[in-house]
């Protein structure tokens, strides 16, 4: 915890007689750490445009300027927190603050990455939104809720739907583990720095049977994929002639196939 951070907080809410609001899932950084780490993981150099979402009071929106970029759209949902970043951040040209959703936000134009504390409800929603955009970002940083950063960088046998769909399209990688008293309100759960790198080239397969065949191999996680994979309306035969081509075990369970065994199944299909 830095105390600097942490007092310079409370001075702003007790100015403007503001509260962090539960309904937007704030959690503010008080910890300079993670912001440093966030920043390093993004590599930004002066001919980066760079989307930042929640930036709140600005702790990490001040580093991203420091390192010279060479644009960066603030995104805060809390009008509160807009008008604060306004007047903190005024002297930056390249800056351009966004009171919005950044779920209903334009899609950037050019090369760009996307930073951010994110509140946790927004995290895979928001991701989604990226990684199927025209114009996809070179890559995230984001810090999000710790469980759900392991379950993206999930491998088998511990694999999930979440992990093989962001897995197909990019490569996520954890970058370092955040205390919950990092932030405040101190959250109940932990959180970690997640880098996602995007694919510059993807398997072409029909994106949406991809989705089909993810959605039916974990639609009963414990269950043989053998069973689950009629869900496709296939016959118990099919299916198993099918598996048997590609060489894998019908009585494996969805969690153990590896991300080149989905896009395999759903070339086949």
């Amino acid at each position: 915890m830095d105390l600097s951070l942490k007092g310079e907080l409370k001075r702003i809410f007790n100015e403007k007689g503001l509260r962090p609001s539960k309904k937007l899932g704030q959690h503010f950084l008080i910890s300079k750490a993670p912001v440093f780490k966030l920043i390093e993981a993004a590599n930004l150099n002066e001919n980066d445009a760079v989307v930042e979402v929640g930036s709140g009071t600005g702790v990490i929106t001040e580093e991203i300027l420091k390192k010279g970029v060479k644009s960066l759209i603030a995104v805060e949902k809390d009008g509160r927190l807009a008008e604060i970043l306004k007047q903190k951040l005024n002297g930056f040209d390249n800056l351009e603050i966004l009171r919005e959703d950044a779920l209903k936000m334009k899609e950037p134009q050019g090369r760009y990455k996307v930073l951010g504390n994110i509140p946790y409800y927004l995290t895979v929603p928001l991701i989604r939104k990226f990684l199927n955009s025209k114009n996809k970002p070179e890559l995230m940083v984001l810090m999000i809720q710790k469980e759900v950063g392991e379950r993206i960088c999930a491998k088998p046998p511990k694999t999930n739907f979440l992990a093989v769909l962001i897995q197909f399209s990019s490569f996520p990688k954890i970058m370092m583990k955040v205390k919950k008293d990092s932030f405040f309100p101190t959250p109940k759960v932990d959180s970690v720095i997640l880098r996602i790198i995007l694919k510059k080239e993807t398997e072409e397969l029909d994106y949406n049977l991809f989705l089909k065949v993810l959605r039916a191999g974990f639609s009963s996680p414990r269950k043989q994929i053998l069973n689950n994979l009629r869900g496709l309306n296939l016959q118990k035969q099919e299916i198993e002639s099918l598996l048997q081509r590609l060489n894998i075990n019908p009585k494996l369970r969805a969690e153990d196939l590896r991300l080149e065994d989905w896009v395999q199944i759903a070339k086949m299909l």
